[in-house]
């Protein structure tokens, strides 16, 4: 260790010091800001699972035949985020109100939230991993808020549905495709699950043009849904006035766009966006040589978060093994700037853990995702640089490829 770089003598400072009680200490101060968030919403009596009741809200409007999109719907006897979804949801939801009513809809929900929270937290945080394990990612807590895991969005258990769908890729494509296809139903920006197929063991031209077929069918289902519905005008005021006019409150690619005061014409943003995703797709491609098919999955759930241009703070709960994996894949031929970027993740999450203090939380997260995205840039670049040996990818069996080439 004695040549060893600065950033190679930190990490293993950090693997020495995260066992036992050290990694206790570790896990507390980084899920800091997610459990002060939750102990503040219990002691002031805050709103829980606003975001879902947005969902009762237009259920019990829909129910009544009242318009559900819009200021004048607002569920005024419980507190309730604007309904900003596609008609058919609201539509959907309110069978399961008129039975069940508001709280016991609340606790139906409830039912299927905590193990769909419980599911993601562990695929993201937990999951054992190849030369990335649950330590090296636990920095990331720090952008997990209290606020993001009380409010229930509709977002968890879409993402726990793919996730799952994740884990069959190997075996086949179709369940895969269709959840991310039913997930952009309700939220379209979820199609960038897709670039999990683009990172498979499989000749290129086949994986593009099973991204090709996929991609249609979910830009397809998502306007369908959005532009066939009956209540298509009043949606789409809505989400201009409460989604489009407020995108800074993203923490993905279009709320940096507007939070750091780019020009807020759409036709900039949206090139701006497309070079981004192209960068970093190029830039997954070439890590992924490097990790085994498991880690490819876990890698690819965290991008399609970086991806995704409306990104929310309730929707990092897969982030982690984007960055930290990007890291652990140059850690065989190039160490030292394995151990730069790992450290590059672990004080960007310590950053926003300081704002979080300071009550800057939307400048911690914006620049914490940010900072992780290019962090993934990085490691794509290096992992285009020669190796010294072609072996197959650490952890990656004769097994694993007849499998993952199925």
């Amino acid at each position: 260790m004695s040549n060893a770089s600065a950033p190679e003598r930190f990490y293993a400072w950090w693997r020495a010091h995260t066992t036992k009680w050290g990694a206790g200490a570790f896990f507390f101060l980084f899920a800091i800001p997610a459990l002060s968030g939750l102990i503040g919403r219990l002691t002031k009596q805050s709103a829980w699972l606003n975001d879902w009741n947005a969902v009762v809200c237009g259920g019990l409007r829909a129910a009544a035949r009242q318009p559900f999109f819009g200021a004048e719907s607002l569920c005024t006897d419980f507190r309730a985020a604007p309904f900003v979804y596609p008609g058919w949801v609201a539509r959907a939801a309110a069978p399961l109100v008129e039975a069940l009513g508001v709280t016991g809809a609340d606790l139906a929900y409830a039912a299927l939230l905590a193990p769909a929270m419980a599911f993601l937290f562990w695929l993201g945080f937990l999951r054992a991993l190849p030369n990335a394990d649950w330590r090296d990612r636990m920095p990331v807590l720090a952008l997990i808020t209290g606020s993001a895991a009380a409010c229930g969005n509709i977002s968890y258990p879409l993402h726990a549905l793919i996730a799952l769908a994740a884990l069959t890729l190997p075996r086949g494509r179709l369940f895969f495709i269709a959840a991310v296809a039913a997930a952009c139903a309700v939220k379209p920006f979820f199609a960038t699950f897709l670039v999990l197929l683009l990172l498979e063991q499989r000749p290129l031209w086949r994986r593009l043009l099973d991204g090709a077929w996929s991609g249609a069918l979910c830009i397809g289902v998502a306007a369908f849904a959005i532009y066939a519905d009956p209540e298509y005008a009043a949606w789409s005021a809505t989400v201009n006035a409460t989604v489009l006019e407020q995108l800074e409150q993203s923490v993905g690619f279009f709320g940096w766009w507007r939070f750091f005061g780019a020009p807020a014409a759409p036709i900039p943003m949206f090139a701006a966006y497309a070079l981004y995703a192209a960068a970093l797709i190029l830039a997954a491609l070439a890590i992924a040589k490097h990790l085994d098919w498991r880690a490819r999955l876990a890698f690819g759930l965290g991008l399609a978060a970086l991806l995704n241009p409306r990104l929310m703070d309730y929707d990092l709960f897969l982030l982690a093994p984007a960055p930290v994996l990007a890291a652990a894949a140059l850690r065989a031929h190039w160490p030292a700037a394995s151990a730069l970027l790992w450290g590059g993740v672990f004080f960007t999450c310590v950053g926003a853990l300081v704002l979080n203090a300071a009550d800057q939380v939307p400048l911690g997260l914006h620049l914490g995702t940010l900072l992780l995205a290019l962090i993934v840039l990085c490691a794509g670049i290096g992992a285009m640089r020669p190796r010294a040996s072609t072996s197959s990818p650490e952890g990656l069996t004769s097994r694993d490829e007849e499998v993952t080439h199925a």
